[in-house]
C-alpha cells in the first residue's frame, strides 16, 4: 500500500475551545507552513505553481486532467486526509493519512505540520506542540453482517447537484460515493486500492440494508485567504448497514478504505470522516 496512517498527540500552550470539525483549521496552518518552507515558485512566470513544487505536490494535490477528475470536481484531492479530536481543553489528537507522493516526503510533511502548529492556531494564535507521533496499521479484512458507520465530521454527498438529505440516503448512493473516492485516489496516487466494477457494486449495494440516525448540519469555517467565514453543510449521525454475506468481496473494501480516504465532498477540509463500529469494537472499548 502506498499509504501511511499516523496518530499525533499534541498539546496547546493554553486551553482553548476548538471550533467544530477542526481539521479545516489544522489544514490551514499546514498549508501556510508548506508554502513558506517548500514553495519558491514565481507564480507570474508559471501562471501557478511549478510542476515540481513540493507545496503543490504535498498540499494541493497531483496535477490531473478534467477527464481524470470527472465533471463534478474542479481540483484534485490532496494526498492526505485529516481528523482532529479535542481530548481536553489543552490536548488534541490529529489523525493523518498520507497517500502517494506524500508518503515519500513524510518527514517534510510532518516538519511543516509541526512548524504550522507551533506558530499558533485559532483566532488567538495559541501555539501547539507535538508530543507524540505513532504510525498505525491499516487493517483490511472481512466485516460482520451488521455494522455501524459513525460519522466523525459532516458527510456531504450531492444528488442531482444538491446536498443529499438523510432521508434520501440509500445503500447504492453511499457505496457509489465510497467507490468513486477510492477509485479516484487510486488513479491519482496509486494507493493500492482494488479496482472497482461499478455495475457490480451498484447492484450489490441495492441488497444492503440501511438504517440511519442522521441529521442535516450547517456549519462554517474561517478562510484566512478570503478573510471571511465560508458556509459548509452535510449530515452527522450513525448509519447502520446490513451486508449480505455473499457480497463481502465487493462491499467490504470501499468501507475499509473510506475510513482513511473519507467520503463525499469537501474531504480536503476534513469532511466525510467516519469510523466503523462493530461488536468487536464495542467490546474493545468496554
Amino acid at each position: 500500500m502506498n499509504v501511511l496512517r499516523i496518530a499525533i498527540s499534541a498539546e496547546l500552550t493554553r486551553p482553548i475551545t476548538l471550533p467544530p470539525f477542526a481539521a479545516s483549521m489544522v489544514r490551514g496552518v499546514l498549508g501556510k507552513a508548506l508554502m513558506h518552507k517548500y514553495c519558491a515558485c514565481h507564480l507570474k512566470v508559471y501562471g501557478g505553481h511549478a510542476p515540481h513544487c513540493l507545496y503543490q505536490l504535498l498540499f494541493e494535490g497531483a496535477p490531473a486532467s478534467a477527464a481524470t477528475l470527472g465533471c463534478h470536481l474542479q481540483t484534485p484531492p490532496p494526498p492526505f486526509t485529516l481528523k482532529v479530536f479535542a481530548q481536553a481543553p489543552n490536548l488534541m489528537r490529529i489523525e493523518v493519512c498520507l497517500f502517494g507522493i506524500a508518503t515519500q516526503h513524510v518527514e517534510l510533511w510532518l516538519d511543516a505540520l509541526m512548524l504550522g502548529l507551533s506558530a499558533g492556531i485559532g483566532a488567538q494564535q495559541v501555539p501547539v506542540a507535538i508530543r507524540k507521533i505513532n504510525f498505525l496499521e491499516l487493517p483490511i479484512g472481512t466485516l460482520p453482517a451488521q455494522l455501524t458507520l459513525r460519522l466523525q465530521s459532516p458527510m456531504l454527498i450531492k444528488h442531482q447537484s444538491k446536498p443529499l438529505q438523510p432521508v434520501q440516503l440509500s445503500g447504492e448512493i453511499l457505496f457509489t460515493a465510497l467507490a468513486r473516492r477510492m477509485a479516484l485516489m487510486e488513479t491519482l496516487y496509486q494507493i493500492g486500492a482494488p479496482e472497482v466494477n461499478f455495475d457490480r457494486l451498484k447492484l450489490a449495494a441495492r441488497s444492503v440494508g440501511l438504517q440511519h440516525n442522521c441529521q442535516p448540519i450547517n456549519w462554517a469555517r474561517y478562510s484566512n485567504r478570503q478573510q471571511q467565514k465560508m458556509p459548509l453543510s452535510g449530515m452527522m449521525g450513525d448509519i447502520t448497514l446490513t451486508l449480505p454475506a455473499d457480497l463481502q468481496d465487493l462491499l467490504a473494501p470501499p468501507l475499509f478504505w473510506g475510513q482513511w480516504l473519507h467520503v463525499g465532498g469537501k474531504a480536503a477540509l476534513g469532511q466525510g470522516a467516519y469510523e466503523l463500529i462493530t461488536d468487536n469494537t464495542k467490546r474493545t472499548a468496554a
